[in-house]
């Protein structure tokens, strides 16, 4: 089976039960994906620890500071086939799949786009983001 992978920020913005409910969210991601990107150390700590709390594996969690080392590191580890939710800070959800891998550069489709020639691409180490 390929990459099921979530990118997120985690939620903001929800007063006394934000820890609680990103924490209960790294829970649940748990159940649904293999491979989990947080953006923001600091700020998604209970989603990684809601994460391990369901026994994922910490090597499997890459934490970044920005969306674009999140990006990057899509653009290389990622291939044909597999899928992977970004989660936007705004709460907005954008789910690509991996279409097409060519040296350093990976093309999706998804909820953004579902013609493969008006499909973005992303290339690694450019800082871009998806």
């Amino acid at each position: 089976d390929g990459l099921r992978c979530v990118v997120t920020p985690g939620m903001v913005e929800l007063g006394a039960r934000e820890e609680e409910l990103n924490r209960e969210f790294g829970r649940q991601m748990a159940k649904a994906c293999n491979i989990a990107v947080l953006v923001g150390i600091k700020r998604t700590q209970p989603i990684y620890e809601g994460l391990l709390e369901e026994g994922f594996n910490a090597d499997d969690i890459l934490r970044v500071n920005t969306l674009a080392e999140a990006s990057d590191f899509i653009a290389k580890t990622t291939r044909p086939g597999d899928v992977v939710l970004f989660e936007h800070p705004a709460g907005r959800y954008v789910v690509h799949r991996i279409y097409r891998m060519r040296d350093d550069s990976v093309q999706t489709l998804g909820d953004h786009c579902w013609n493969p020639m008006d499909a973005p691409i992303l290339r690694a180490g450019a800082g871009d983001s998806i």
